[in-house]
């Protein structure tokens, strides 16, 4: 999350360490003509790792909505993960079904209106 409310875009990544794996690969003798016997071992450490990565992005800006063409319109605002809905300009929709879907609260400037045929 955003550490500081004024940001408009955060990232931040956080590694945890799975696991820690060392293998035997591969392994080896050299011998001279005298009899001398090297032996040799080749091990790999694996670690496995997971990396998450958190992107924040300041989501209150305002939306602006035109509907052309049709007669009636429909106009469709989901916010289902509890943020407010405030509607700070006029929506005007007389011929459609107009749908504000939310957890938290829908609210209103004094300067805004809702027009609308059908409200749900």
């Amino acid at each position: 999350m955003p550490e500081d409310s004024s940001d408009d875009y955060t990232f931040d990544t956080a590694r945890s360490e799975l696991s820690d794996e060392t293998s035997l690969v591969r392994k080896w003798t050299k011998s001279t003509w005298w009899g001398k016997k090297t032996y040799y071992a080749k091990f790999v450490k694996e670690t496995k790792v997971r990396d998450e990565s958190t992107h924040s992005i300041k989501a209150d800006y305002g939306v602006a909505i035109t509907l052309t063409g049709k007669d009636a319109g429909s106009v469709l605002v989901d916010s289902n993960n509890g943020g407010d809905v405030i509607v700070a300009g006029n929506i005007s929709n007389s011929e459609g079904t107009t749908t504000i879907t939310t957890n938290g609260s829908i609210t209103t400037l004094a300067s805004a209106y809702i027009e609308v045929r059908t409200l749900i």
